[in-house]
């Protein structure tokens, strides 16, 4: 959400090449901050609905939706579902506020109780990828996660975690101020002035993450593959693999990105060998010696039956 200047693609803190323009994340964040903050002061008992009401209609509703569209502009997935789903959550409590009110379909504990808890579920969507952005944003849909499931759990009978639930969503309110005062204090002097952490999946172990998922896939295809090459009655006349042809360039990528430096190093492209040191001619794939990586490189299944029954001829 925060990772360029001011209005860029992505909504945040570093340089961007584009024109200078506003940044909708200062808006939804101050917007979901105050409605939030005054929902919980109400859970607290300190104020009423009517103020509640109110902000869930204009500032948490309608402008946190247009900032979610402004931000659809700027190309960012993050603050757009993240701004026009909020967005859409206040308005649909406040028009649950007014229902009750009229006495027209009015909404039970439970019925508040499930709405809270698919918000919540959906918040544990966004922590997921606000691990990536940086500590900051994290804690903040951690926090909003926790406070909506406690809610929750308290309108189906355990009122006592109205006001824990309550706390923690001040504290995540909280944490949606300190980022929009991170934006603005470093267009003000031109650098960032507020820490917000580094990401909780940091670089390193995102590639780290990609190259053992692709290493997976490699091996359950090596597996899959073979068994349908040789067949259930075990017929030794099918002997080709067929595997994967882009699990290769996928693990080279992951390796680059985890490790610029070796990449550089790497001794000319990678080539192809064939071992016939048995009947099985296994095709293989494999990086210059800096990686410690080898695949096997896939074959379309079709080709390796063609050059089979060449071969054969």
């Amino acid at each position: 959400l925060l990772t360029t200047a001011t209005g860029g693609n992505n909504m945040g803190m570093g340089p961007s090449d584009e024109p200078k323009r506003g940044n909708p994340a200062v808006v939804g964040l101050t917007g979901f901050a105050m409605t939030m903050l005054i929902f919980q002061l109400h859970n607290l008992g300190v104020c009423s609905l009517g103020p509640v009401l109110a902000l869930s209609l204009i500032y948490g509703g309608a402008v946190q939706v247009i900032a979610g569209f402004q931000a659809f502009a700027g190309g960012n997935n993050f603050a757009y579902t993240s701004f026009v789903s909020n967005g859409a959550f206040w308005s649909a409590f406040g028009i649950i506020l007014l229902l009750n009110a009229s006495g027209v379909y009015v909404s039970t504990d439970a019925d508040l109780g499930y709405f809270l808890l698919l918000w919540g579920l959906y918040s544990l969507l966004l922590f997921v990828d606000a691990l990536r952005i940086h500590a900051a944003m994290s804690l903040m849909q951690l926090t909003l996660c926790v406070g909506f499931l406690g809610l929750s759990i308290a309108r189906f009978g355990h009122s006592w975690l109205t006001i824990p639930s309550a706390a923690i969503h001040i504290l995540c309110a909280c944490g949606a101020w300190y980022m929009m005062l991170a934006i603005l204090l470093e267009q003000f002097f031109g650098g960032p002035m507020l820490p917000l952490g580094k990401p909780w999946i940091s670089d390193g172990l995102a590639a780290r993450i990609r190259i053992d998922k692709v290493k997976a896939r490699v091996t359950r295809g090596r597996a899959l593959s073979w068994k349908a090459a040789v067949g259930p009655d075990g017929d030794s006349r099918h002997k080709y693999k067929a595997v994967e042809r882009a699990t290769f360039d996928e693990i080279q990528d992951a390796v680059q990105s985890r490790n610029p430096e070796s990449a550089a190093r790497q001794r000319g492209p990678p080539g192809i060998r064939t071992s016939t040191s048995s009947s099985r001619h296994k095709y293989m794939a494999y990086k210059p010696r800096d990686e410690e990586v080898v695949a096997m490189v896939p074959a379309e299944g079709g080709e390796a039956h063609a050059e089979a029954e060449a071969m054969s001829t």
